[in-house]
């Protein structure tokens, strides 16, 4: 008869297997279901997107722009460089007077430096780039930095820029067929100051509505 050695007891302080109560096991996690998949949910897909430093980067490309316009009609190193510093305000801070500031400094320089047609293709450039850079300031000023774009959302303003260009080269049309007289500098100036402010007050009555 053989005696069972201390490696076989069974120890009192362990249950024996026999009564050792079951553990239920866990079952498997069930994987969500996509968002499209799920009852209720709509997914809306909204098309193209960029980055929100697209606009500071168009914002860049149009102070360049304006900046190269006015070299064309003769302005000095000095009030380019004055300039290209203004325009490097507008773009570290869109929402401030600098781009008003820009824009008719741009209309100033252009009566007092060029010589030539009142419409002449550097005003109408002009004309052109500094309506677009209120455009892109105001756009830059209400979207939060990190963000992307939506190129739906940018649909509405870049339909009313359409919009006033056409009336303002509708006027300019107008004013081709009119007799052609010298003008005096200064109701240049005032013209293309009226203008730049008429361009400001629509957009700002449009942001507005």
């Amino acid at each position: 008869m053989s005696v069972p050695t201390s490696a076989n007891r069974p120890r009192a302080d362990q249950p024996s297997r026999a009564n050792q109560p079951l553990r239920a096991e866990r079952p498997p996690r069930a994987e969500r279901p996509p968002m499209a998949d799920q009852p209720g949910v709509t997914v809306v897909d909204l098309g193209l997107t960029v980055p929100d430093w697209t606009l500071r980067l168009l914002l860049a490309t149009i102070a360049g722009a304006i900046c190269a316009v006015l070299a064309t009609e003769g302005m000095p190193p000095g009030g380019l460089i004055i300039l290209g510093l203004v325009g490097l305000a507008v773009l570290l801070v869109p929402a401030s007077p600098a781009a008003a500031v820009l824009g008719g400094g741009t209309a100033i320089l252009l009566a007092g430096y060029g010589d030539g047609d009142p419409v002449r293709p550097a005003v109408l450039a002009c004309v052109v780039l500094v309506h677009l850079l209120h455009v892109v300031t105001g756009q830059i000023a209400i979207v939060p930095r990190g963000t992307r774009i939506h190129l739906r959302a940018l649909r509405r303003p870049a339909l009313r820029f359409v919009l006033i260009q056409a009336v303002a080269f509708a006027l300019v049309g107008l004013v081709l067929l009119l007799p052609r007289a010298a003008t005096p500098t200064f109701i240049e100036v005032a013209a293309l100051l009226a203008i730049t402010a008429l361009a400001v007050f629509v957009m700002f009555l449009l942001r507005r509505g």
